[in-house]
């Protein structure tokens, strides 16, 4: 018995920070020194220190003065449990304690701290109060767990899509790898091809080629030749369109230059002096070019007058040109043949006005 409480003795404080290191509910343990022991062998008391708490400073008393008190509550141990080993001394001696120590410090680290947290718990859970952080723990927890749930069926689907997605690249891969490899085959086979056709060449023994450089050159100056001649074709062919243009162009000028003197031959227009001569109307035996614009004004009176059928209306323009005294005669003779005429003249104004003549 006397080598047991020695033994207890000299591993009590590593046994105790064992406990401490182990145990999930060794912070709530108090000062083993403030605990003494009750009038019989199963209670213990324990220290209660009461105090007053915070009050008002004054300037005139000073601080209030505050009670402390200490009482000792006396508490039953109700649990008591245990278990008992025999360690031979000499091989505690010889392991130089290991045997021992190591049988403790096991025991009280997988038996004895999981069975003391399991009751402290269950005490603490029977506490007023215990019950409904309990239930708002469970709430949480519950809450939590969802909240997992839902994040894991999240990353569940994200591993899918990108599953899929790996999936569609591999296939994507395989279908390029095929096509890179239907290339390379065809590469090769050209490049085998054109090795072979080059090695035929080198076997070849080595030929004079002077006179395929010279038929070569003259093939290519040839070539030059018909292309300047399909060029030159090409210059004739767009001056024969030029000149049958031409040709026509001035068949229709020369067409409308007789025109007027057609027209007015076949018209047979009173109008004194006026004759056609080749295809030419002249007046008093002049071109009516020569005539002034006065003049060719009033002759274009004169022959729009023949035509009763008309709207009797006559645009005279361009009278800027004419003097005074052609534009009153134009003007008179417009009146006296009861004809409606305008003029229209060209000036600096920036605005176009109307006169009533």
């Amino acid at each position: 018995m006397a080598n047991v409480i020695v033994l207890r003795k000299q591993y009590s404080t590593l046994l105790d920070e064992v406990y401490k290191l182990s145990s999930l509910t060794a912070v709530l343990d108090g000062p083993n020194e403030l605990v003494k022991e009750g009038a019989n062998a199963n209670e213990i008391l324990i220290p209660k220190l009461s105090m007053q708490g915070l009050a008002d400073y004054n300037k005139s008393t000073g601080y209030v003065a505050g009670d402390v008190t200490l009482d000792y509550e006396t508490k039953k141990c109700a649990y008591d449990r245990g278990r008992m080993f025999n360690v031979d001394a000499m091989d505690n001696i010889e392991s130089a304690g290991i045997a021992f120590g190591r049988l403790s410090g096991e025991f009280l680290r997988t038996q004895v701290v999981p069975e003391l947290d399991a009751y402290r718990l269950a005490s603490y859970a029977q506490i007023p109060g215990v019950t409904t952080a309990k239930a708002a723990l469970a709430t949480e927890i519950g809450n939590r767990r969802a909240q997992i749930d839902k994040d894991i069926a999240r990353m569940q689907e994200q591993i899918a899509a990108l599953s899929a997605e790996k999936n569609g690249l591999k296939e994507k891969l395989a279908d390029k790898t095929a096509l890179y490899d239907k290339e390379y085959e065809a590469s090769v086979s050209k490049y085998d091809a054109e090795i072979e056709a080059y090695r035929e060449f080198r076997d070849r023994e080595p030929q004079d080629v002077t006179e395929l450089v010279a038929q070569a050159a003259e093939i290519e100056e040839m070539k030059s030749h018909i292309n300047e001649y399909r060029r030159m074709l090409s210059l004739q062919s767009d001056v024969d369109g030029l000149r049958e243009e031409t040709e026509e162009l001035t068949r229709k000028i020369e067409k409308a230059r007789m025109l007027p003197g057609e027209i007015l031959q076949e018209c047979k227009i009173p109008i004194a002096g006026l004759t056609v001569k080749d295809g030419v109307p002249l007046i008093n035996g002049l071109p009516v070019s020569n005539l002034s614009d006065g003049e060719k004004l009033d002759l274009c009176i004169d022959v729009a007058i023949q035509n009763p059928k008309g709207l009797q209306i006559i645009l005279i323009d361009g009278v800027e040109k004419l003097s005074t005294e052609w534009k009153n005669r134009l003007y008179d003779k417009c009146r006296e043949k009861g004809l409606q005429f305008i003029a229209t003249r060209t000036t600096d104004d920036a605005e176009m006005t109307v006169y009533e003549l």
